[in-house]
């Protein structure tokens, strides 16, 4: 394939971008609400890659040129010239043959696509509320990592935000796009070095993976969260890069267990940002060599939150632990499993080890 002309093309339904107001004869007409959200993404961007066109190499249908069936020509090649996928998912997206097909297309284009997409979700979409037909493309989203862009008010209803005018007094909005522009800026740059035949490096460098079924090593799907406390973060990278090369297995590292994570994030970005990983792997593999503990605690109590709040049906992720240190844990929530290992290098063996043959049933 040649070289990709875009670092994103962008998925999204029509009655999404609907303005609110009548434009003067003079405005754009970009002023709907994924307009509004792309603009300030894009400056996002920008900044994360370092340079402000980088932002704005993005390609989106505003000519209407999707055609009947299957999709023309001009929005597959758009599609294979672009790095990445960014969805912007709504009851609307999934109603669209149009944009499920542009996820399929995409990811039959690219054999690592999950790697490469990045959902938006204007509201929270439950898979038994779809059609059959869009049932498939909500089940090759949920297992990838999302940005949130909807909240419950005081009355416990959805609210989109920015919705339908921007709201300059909502700043999680803005930390929300800051957060997904650098996992976007991440997967670009790792991606660009695969390009350039340093596949290797590429690898290394990647913060957020994940593998398809028939991709993955064992039997079945599994997106595993690792985690652990901030004195711990390079014994984490190390399990990931474990479990990763010698099994196959995909794995996300939030934002509070990487050591290179921007200093200045707020405590509950960092919260936000382990919610929403939670939410949608399926199994946690936590790791306690020097902590602190109380990270450790915060981490597993936010692990019992999300078992609550998953959709119906949807069993909570199985919990690990791999215990490489002197210090007890106290805080046990039911049904986790502790490994107690000696050293680095045990930790990265037989804790990984009898990991995946839970995962597997190989073990008790």
């Amino acid at each position: 394939m040649d070289e990709p002309r875009h670092h994103f093309f962008v998925s999204y339904a029509w009655v999404d971008d609907q303005p609110f107001a009548d434009p003067s004869p003079a405005a754009d007409h970009r002023v709907g609400w994924v307009s509004t959200f792309l603009d300030r993404l894009a400056k996002h961007l920008g900044r994360a890659l370092g340079r402000t066109a980088e932002g704005e190499r993005y390609w989106i249908d505003y000519e209407r040129m999707r055609g009947g069936e299957p999709l023309g020509e001009t929005i597959r090649a758009q599609l294979a010239a672009a790095r990445l996928l960014l969805p912007i998912l709504s009851p609307g997206w999934f109603a669209s043959h149009w944009c499920r097909e542009e996820l399929a297309a995409f990811l039959a284009q690219h054999p690592d696509g999950a790697r490469r997409v990045f959902p938006v979700w204007m509201e929270p979409v439950e898979r038994a509320d779809l059609p059959p037909q869009a049932q498939a493309a909500w089940d090759a989203l949920r297992e990838v990592l999302g940005c949130d862009l909807w909240y419950r008010d005081a009355d416990r209803q959805v609210r989109t935000r920015w919705f339908p005018q921007p709201d300059p007094t909502d700043r999680e909005y803005a930390d929300l796009q800051q957060d997904l522009a650098r996992r976007m800026a991440e997967r670009l740059h790792a991606l660009i070095k695969a390009e350039d035949g340093t596949e290797a490096a590429a690898s290394a460098h990647a913060l957020t993976y994940s593998r398809t079924a028939e991709e993955a090593a064992i039997p079945g799907t599994h997106l595993v969260l690792i985690n652990g406390g901030s004195a711990d973060a390079d014994l984490v990278r190390d399990l990931a890069e474990c479990l990763s090369e010698r099994h196959g297995l995909g794995y996300v590292i939030p934002l509070m267990a990487q050591a290179d994570r921007d200093p200045g994030l707020k405590p509950s970005a960092l919260l936000r940002d382990l919610r929403a990983n939670l939410r949608l792997c399926t199994a946690v593999l936590m790791l306690f060599r020097d902590g602190p503990v109380e990270q450790v605690h915060e981490q597993l109590r936010a692990y019992l939150q999300c078992g609550t709040r998953r959709p119906k049906g949807s069993p909570a992720p199985s919990l690990d632990l791999c215990h490489a240190g002197t210090t007890p844990i106290s805080f046990r929530p039911p049904g986790m499993r502790v490994h107690p290992v000696q050293g680095a290098d045990a930790c990265t063996d037989a804790c990984i080890r009898a990991f995946v043959a839970r995962l597997t049933g190989d073990g008790s």
